[in-house]
């Protein structure tokens, strides 16, 4: 897979269609043990509108040095997320639920973005955003660290198809506030996206903001 595409696959994992969850067995009991996991993302329950920046380092077996991208996204609840790469190549990846629309130099494709293991990640941005511990215990075992300077989510995959894709996922931030998602895959590679500028809003969103999610 070139190097292109991959990027590409690392964005739809977390922004894919949420899917039909793996639901387990004793799903209510691990909610209701995990209160460090519910009081992390009590607050963000309420979030309508998430943007700012962001800079990600991706990490390959096959590549001596991480590849890097900065840029910008926004987020709004029931809508889906832009996510904008500005350097090294400018590119803009609008993503709703079930489709994805990459635009590039001018072009522009549209990918079905539902089924297989990749749910299971689609549902990492989305979930977090809304504050759905429900969502995410349903394809991940979640773990909590609670610190005075900080918190960390810690997710395994549950099923084996998510684990051909993914080994943990990390999620750090502090207060109500996000900071850093990490992955780490089976074949070594890694991928760390650090979040700045970040504006969370409580309101419904504006007439501009919704019109970016429109199509001509």
């Amino acid at each position: 897979m070139n190097l292109s595409k991959r990027l590409l696959s690392l964005l739809l994992l977390f922004t894919l269609s949420y899917g039909a969850p793996l639901l387990a067995d004793n799903l209510s009991d691990k909610l209701a043990e995990n209160k460090a996991a519910l009081r992390i993302l009590t607050p963000f329950k309420s979030v309508q509108v998430f943007q700012g920046e962001f800079e990600q380092h991706k990490k390959m077996p096959f590549f001596a040095n991480a590849f890097i991208s900065t840029g910008r996204f926004l987020s709004i609840r029931d809508r889906g997320l832009i996510w904008e790469t500005q350097t090294p190549a400018p590119s803009t990846l609008v993503m709703t639920p079930g489709k994805v629309i990459q635009k590039t130099n001018g072009r522009e494709q549209t990918f079905q973005a539902s089924g297989t293991g990749y749910d299971g990640l689609g549902i990492l941005l989305p979930a977090f955003l809304d504050g759905d511990l429900e969502l995410l215990e349903s394809y991940f075992e979640v773990s909590a660290q609670e610190q005075p300077t900080g918190w960390e989510l810690t997710l395994i995959p549950r099923s084996k198809e998510l684990k051909t894709l993914i080994s943990e996922v990390k999620v750090l931030g502090n207060s109500s506030q996000l900071s850093e998602i990490s992955m780490t895959g089976p074949n070594g590679d890694h991928t760390r996206i650090a979040f700045k500028s970040l504006s969370l809003s409580y309101e419904a969103p504006d007439a501009a903001s919704l019109a970016a999610f429109k199509q001509p």
